[in-house]
């Protein structure tokens, strides 16, 4: 008797993993075996799955970004540039048609033209879908993309070269910076995507080169820094950080361009019932050119609060340097992209 209920139980259990390991009814080849539908040799593939058909691209999207995700090395701030340096001309990615498709898919990443395959919806109600990058025709897009970059970038680089003004000059330096940052990332991935055609392509200048321009001209623009109502230097130090980070230099008599404004701190009553002591706060900043014209402004303001005098002022200063790490470079980068643009 206890032999037959071993076997049995023996009987179940192989029944049980013959189920296991059988597809589903109706379940699609390619789910289990993209290489059937989608030769590796041809295609890069990643299946992904959610609860309506679009998570499930975006989600298969998300899986084949991951094969590049140790090559890619742009910022959001440097996509958004590159995207608006290069907007109208020949590198845009909608240039190609609707078959390119530029899907972001994280602040650092993007890539061209992925394309969505089958979708299948399984017994329990979930959706998965396949998406690839088809090898020859995505690498073809981006020898373009990379050609077309390269000669943006030494056009950038002779104007640069040719004009007399340090900020034009520095602007023409840093929006070729920003494309050739770009065209490293294109170059990593093309060779993921095709090795043997990736290595036929290259950009047409040193990348290095470009860099080396681009910091050397920022170090020949110089910022005086004036700030009324800043105690200890506060304000003027997180400015002087950030100025230095990006490149350039600080004097303290006559700089080229002039950082000027005024730090105001206000205790305030929100008549609350606890005892957090509250301040209200507004930075306002100019930045003037050797003409002293005011080319750009900054006015951050907001309310911070503790439990206690001094807590809630250090908490006035740290909430103003997070403020001004977010905004100041970016918008000052936006300034000089714009010399660019406006001369298109």
């Amino acid at each position: 008797m206890k032999r037959a209920i071993i076997m049995i139980l023996a009987l179940l259990l192989v029944m049980t993993s013959c189920a296991g390991n059988k597809k589903s009814a109706g379940e699609p080849e390619w789910l289990t075996n993209p290489e059937s539908r989608y030769p590796s040799r041809t295609y890069i593939t990643a299946i992904g799955s959610g609860f309506s058909r679009s998570d499930a691209e975006q989600d298969a999207a998300g899986k084949l970004a991951r094969i590049f995700r140790s090559d890619v090395q742009t910022s959001e701030i440097t996509e958004l540039r590159y995207e608006e340096l290069t907007r109208g001309a020949e590198t845009e990615t909608e240039d190609y048609g609707k078959v390119t498709r530029n899907i972001q898919l994280s602040a650092e990443e993007s890539l061209i033209n992925i394309q969505f395959g089958e979708s299948f919806t399984d017994e329990m109600g979930k959706v998965h879908s396949i998406a690839y990058l088809e090898r020859f025709s995505t690498a073809t897009i981006y020898e373009e993309m990379i050609s077309g970059n390269s000669e943006k970038v030494n056009y950038y680089l002779k104007q640069s070269s040719i004009l007399a003004d340090p900020l034009d000059k520095y602007a023409y330096a840093g929006a070729a910076w920003t494309i050739a940052i770009k065209n490293e990332d294109l170059l990593r991935q093309v060779k993921i995507i095709s090795p043997s055609l990736g290595d036929m392509i290259s950009a047409d200048y040193e990348v290095r080169e470009v860099e080396q321009t681009y910091h050397d001209l920022a170090r020949g623009i110089t910022f005086t820094i004036i700030v009324e109502n800043d105690e200890d230097q506060k304000i003027t130090s997180i400015i002087k950080r950030l100025l230095t980070q990006k490149g350039f230099r600080i004097s303290d008599t006559e700089g080229y361009l002039t950082c000027s404004g005024k730090i105001i701190i206000e205790k305030t009553d929100l008549n609350r019932a606890d005892e957090t002591i509250f301040y209200r706060w507004e930075l306002a900043l100019d930045l003037t050119n050797p003409q002293d014209e005011n080319i750009l402004t900054f006015n951050p303001k907001g309310r911070s609060g503790s439990v206690s005098d001094s807590e809630a002022i250090s908490r006035v200063y740290r909430d103003l340097e997070k403020e001004l790490n977010k905004t100041l470079l970016k918008d000052l980068d936006r300034w000089f992209d714009n010399i660019v643009l406006q001369a298109k």
